[in-house]
């Protein structure tokens, strides 16, 4: 179980509370300091939306909206005889009904998504930026051509944080990370995973080998 595996279970969590019953999920955030940081701020997220009020429709709205339209199509036609309104009056006023309906329900979906994109959390954007923290690493590999760092902090991928090399020919990176519990390791030229030499908090991988360890 990985945070990444974990994180999928959330809406689960939050939806089923007490409930909720995957016990290698439940170990792993109750270990992974990263994980119950990062369910918190779902349960935030998850509130924000539930807490959203959808706008009512105004009372006799639908019925000045169907009044009028067939007012509207039943004058355009004045010979129409009494008969004729009598057998299409009942399939207009179900026809417009409907469009009433869907017009209605448009506007306010229109509005609730409105309403969303305005309230999505920029206070807790801010936050977590207050909560970051910079960590920096280097390592001594002047043979290599290439360096990065992979780990839990972004789900293992070895593109996305290359190391620069120095002038003393060692390798530098600095990481903004939240609080939390970070496994990972070095990718040499892009190829050889490594544990991280200088960094003595270890452990294992679940392959035979060995993740290096950040604790903020």
């Amino acid at each position: 179980m990985d945070c990444t595996e974990a994180h999928n279970y959330f809406d689960e969590i939050i939806t089923q509370k007490e409930g909720f019953s995957n016990s290698a999920v439940s170990a792993h955030i109750e270990a992974c300091e990263h994980c119950q940081t990062e369910l918190r701020n779902w349960e935030k997220i998850t509130k924000s939306f539930n807490e959203l009020s959808t706008p009512g429709v105004p009372e006799g709205l639908e019925d000045d909206i169907l009044k009028a339209v067939l007012d509207s199509e039943l004058s355009k036609d004045s010979k129409v005889d009494i008969h004729t309104r009598l057998i299409v009056g009942p399939w207009l006023k179900v026809t417009y009904a409907l469009a009433a309906m869907l017009i209605l329900s448009f506007g306010l979906w229109f509005v609730s998504q409105s309403q969303i994109k305005s309230v999505l959390p920029s206070e807790i954007a801010e936050k977590n930026k207050q909560d970051l923290n910079l960590v920096r690493i280097s390592i001594s590999l002047p043979q290599a051509n290439s360096v990065a760092i992979a780990g839990d902090f972004n789900k293992w991928n070895k593109q996305l944080h290359q190391l620069q090399k120095g002038d003393d020919g060692n390798w530098y990176i600095s990481l903004d990370l939240e609080k939390g519990y970070y496994q990972y390791q070095l990718v040499v030229d892009g190829q050889t995973w490594i544990p991280d030499p200088q960094c003595n908090q270890k452990v294992t991988d679940g392959f035979g080998g060995f993740n290096s360890v950040i604790l903020i």
